[in-house]
């Protein structure tokens, strides 16, 4: 599955029937709920053979985002540990790694569901009451196009239909997970590409495309009856402070961590799964989506805060500050351009491009320095990374930077691979996206 210097994703995914001792064939499982900006499950599974991994191994994805190496790892009976700070993305892995389930049962309730519908659709006050309902409207996703009204209170009803047939009952999370992919991808008319945007309003009927995402859910099981048996560890924590006891990491320590970390560019993540947020009623003010964001790595501009500090842990490191000097030389520059009198001058948030490259590079550090005591010292690690250019669009080599950064941390690196390119609309040119390898250091 290694083609050259780096693996071809292409190639690996035309070659489905060899993921493992079972047959899935296009991304059965995966497909429940995926992520706009997040890698492949071919991807995952190459670097699963490359490694070596068995059933007898220990993964870890300290990012884990929509659960996609933890799924490759129990189709093959490899435990994985899945950490992330957003709770939608905790919620998405647990649903698709719950596969200890009666699929009959999945399909006979997701019938009955449909079927009382309306009665929980006609009662008005209990959907303008539903906390999903008030922040919704009131953060003013309503007002801008994200969803409609009417389309918001079938979802809602969908939701309280579900929670009253299935109180005590295993499925609960599964049938959740499909009313939550049809509130992004059926009810609203949000669009990824990779930022979230409104398009053209849906008109596809909801319990149509709830009800087929339960039978595909029920089809796709059907694969999983010939995996190994394996468990996968579910925990929304924040990756900068990783600890054996917060995890419940393995005795003996990881085997290999395969992962993507955000990229310092200005993604909010929580802007992309804000609907999600809100359906699971993680987020219902201001001050529950400001929990949800300091506990990751600051990756954007939106997400700094006064207290944030984790820049004094890169001060030492020469590439990194020349290129925040190079910033700051072009937010000098930007603002002197304009008149005193230009009520933009202060350059919003473009003063902050410089502290927020910082800010993601500290945490990065504080991040592999929790990381390094959970792993055996043969253990791989695996980091999918982007290089940037949104800030004036000056280059920031990610893989590079981490590399320096891991190298300090008790890690060496072995290899920094070009795994693709991307496009980036707002720079309007081709960046490379990287696999960073590295170990433990071998003691002196």
């Amino acid at each position: 599955m290694v083609k050259g210097n780096g693996i071809n994703d292409e190639s690996v995914s035309l070659q489905r029937d060899d993921v493992g001792p079972q047959q899935f064939k296009n991304g059965e499982i995966h497909d429940w709920y995926r992520l706009v900006l997040g890698y492949s499950d071919h991807l995952v599974g190459a670097l699963l053979d490359e490694f070596k991994l068995g059933p007898e191994a220990a993964v870890l994805d300290p990012f884990s985002g929509a659960g996609t190496t933890a799924v490759e790892c129990k189709k093959r009976g490899i435990n994985c540990w899945a950490v992330d700070a957003n709770p939608s993305s905790c919620f998405a892995t647990k649903a698709k790694t719950n596969w200890r389930i009666d699929r009959s049962e999945l399909v006979r309730l997701g019938l009955e569901i449909t079927s009382a519908f309306q009665k929980r659709r006609g009662n008005l006050r209990l959907l303008e009451s539903d906390r999903t309902t008030l922040y919704v409207t009131t953060s003013g996703m309503v007002k801008r196009g994200w969803i409609t009204r009417s389309r918001l209170f079938d979802v809602i009803a969908l939701k309280h239909a579900i929670d009253e047939f299935t109180s005590a009952s295993r499925v609960r999370e599964l049938l959740r997970l499909a009313a939550m992919h049809v509130l992004v991808h059926t009810a609203s008319n949000v669009r990824f590409g990779p930022e979230l945007y409104c398009g053209q309003p849906r008109n596809d009927p909801v319990l149509d495309a709830f009800l087929h995402r339960v039978l595909s859910m029920a089809a796709d099981l059907e694969a999983t009856d010939v995996c190994p048996p394996a468990e996968t560890f579910v925990r929304c924590a924040d990756s900068r402070k990783l600890s054996a006891k917060l995890i419940n990491a393995p005795s003996a320590g990881f085997d290999a961590v395969i992962t993507s970390p955000p990229y310092p560019a200005e993604h909010d993540y929580t802007r992309n799964s804000r609907l999600e947020l809100a359906y699971l009623e993680n987020v219902r003010d201001v001050m529950s989506l400001r929990y949800v964001k300091r506990s990751m790595v600051r990756s954007h501009t939106k997400g700094i805060y006064k207290t944030d500090c984790d820049d004094v842990h890169v001060t030492d490191f020469s590439r990194l500050q020349r290129i925040v000097r190079r910033i700051e030389k072009q937010l000098a520059w930007k603002t002197a351009s304009k008149p005193a009198t230009d009520k933009t001058r202060d350059c919003g948030f473009e003063r902050l491009y410089g502290k927020v490259t910082q800010e993601y590079f500290g945490g990065m550090r504080r991040h592999f320095r929790a990381l390094r005591p959970l792993l055996k010292d043969s253990a791989h690690c695996a980091y999918v990374v982007g290089d940037q250019s949104s800030y004036f669009q000056i280059k920031i080599p990610t893989a590079k930077l981490l590399g320096e950064i891991a190298a300090t941390e008790g890690f060496e690196v072995t290899e920094i691979r070009k795994w693709r390119e991307r496009w980036s609309t707002g720079t309007k040119r081709f960046l490379k996206e990287h696999i960073l390898f590295f170990r433990p250091s071998t003691p002196a």
